[in-house]
């Protein structure tokens, strides 16, 4: 009870510092950030222990879509990287800088949890006499993000997302320029070729695999920019609607169709989902290390194998708790200093 105490004094003391000095962010998406991070988070958590929730349950009901935060999340890239681009008047000559801001963003708190996560999974295998079966060679692959064009395990399984993530920052900064092309016929002609290549991508490691997702937050962005009309949007989406429902299912299209609603019509403001969206990409990271260490030690706790459900919640609060922590002495520093390379010139 005190853990639940602390983290509601922390998110209430967090509320005002989420929604002040923030003029220049969408704060929209970063609560829709939040709600994409809570629900993979509570995914995991759900399958974590064998036969809790039982089948049937509302929270299992409920939580089996919560793995469709992660298209959500590329549907969010799709729009706000080209609109990050855009407002700091991004040009090709910036590449190398705006590669090293995404590295120094991205990389340190990520290559940390890698760390940690060896740790403790370790400290782990140890404990039950066995071992934790990482080799040298998918370590040093995690540096550039190649586990699976290695075939190479990862140190914690929702790493692949980071690896397409990354190719999509290379590929949008390299492409960019066609955004910003007089003729408003190429963004989108450029759109749809991308989002072609993901119906004739089969090989998942590569972002194009995904372009149908980051397809939908393009054109939300080309709608967001005047770039295209309401029509054209419409027409647009339904296109990568059912590309998506194709190639994912209908599950996965219709987050992805859901996300573009509440990007474009900023109707997803709620004060907890923006502190959750302050420290999404630490609760995604965390969640498993951190999370399901937490759910396996109350549940060796004999009063919690009857009161699982608290458990189950005390959990959720204790990986929160651990991306606030996280986010202050990993995650904001870097951002700090990834906010201090600049791009020059015109």
């Amino acid at each position: 009870m005190m853990l639940i105490s602390c983290i509601c004094s922390i998110i209430i003391l967090q509320m005002k510092n989420s929604t002040t000095g923030i003029s220049n962010r969408l704060t929209h998406v970063d609560a829709l950030r939040g709600l994409a991070a809570l629900a993979v988070c509570l995914f995991h958590f759900t399958r974590h222990k064998p036969g809790f929730p039982p089948d049937g349950s509302l929270l299992k009901v409920i939580c089996q879509y919560g793995y469709l935060g992660v298209e959500v999340f590329f549907v969010i890239s799709g729009f706000i990287i080209p609109l990050a681009l855009f407002r700091s008047r991004y040009r090709i000559a910036h590449f190398h800088r705006f590669l090293a801001k995404r590295v120094m963003r991205i990389d340190p708190p990520y290559l940390i949890t890698a760390a940690l996560s060896i740790m403790l999974f370790s400290i782990a295998a140890h404990i039950r006499g066995t071992s934790y079966p990482i080799s040298v060679p998918a370590l040093l692959a995690h540096v550039g993000y190649l586990n699976d064009m290695l075939k190479l395990p990862w140190a914690v399984p929702i790493f692949w997302t980071l690896a397409i993530e990354f190719q999509y920052y290379v590929f949008i900064a390299l492409c960019f320029p066609v955004f910003t092309a007089p003729d408003k016929k190429i963004p989108v002609l450029f759109c749809l070729i991308f989002l072609l290549a993901g119906l004739l991508t089969s090989y998942s490691p590569l972002v194009f695999y995904y372009s149908p997702l980051f397809a939908c937050g393009f054109f939300c962005y080309l709608n967001w920019q005047g770039q295209v009309g309401r029509s054209v949007t419409i027409l647009l989406l339904c296109l990568t609607f059912l590309s998506i429902y194709h190639k994912l299912g209908i599950e996965s299209a219709m987050a992805c169709l859901l996300a573009c609603f509440l990007i474009l019509f900023r109707c997803l403001t709620h004060t907890v989902l923006l502190f959750l969206g302050k420290i999404s990409y630490s609760l995604y990271l965390l969640h498993i290390p951190i999370g399901t260490r937490i759910i396996n030690w109350l549940f060796h706790i004999p009063f919690f194998l009857t009161h699982a459900y608290l458990a189950f919640w005390l959990s959720v609060c204790g990986a929160i708790f651990s991306a606030w922590v996280f986010y202050r002495i990993v995650e904001g520093p870097s951002m700090t200093l990834s906010q201090k390379i600049v791009y020059n010139g015109p």
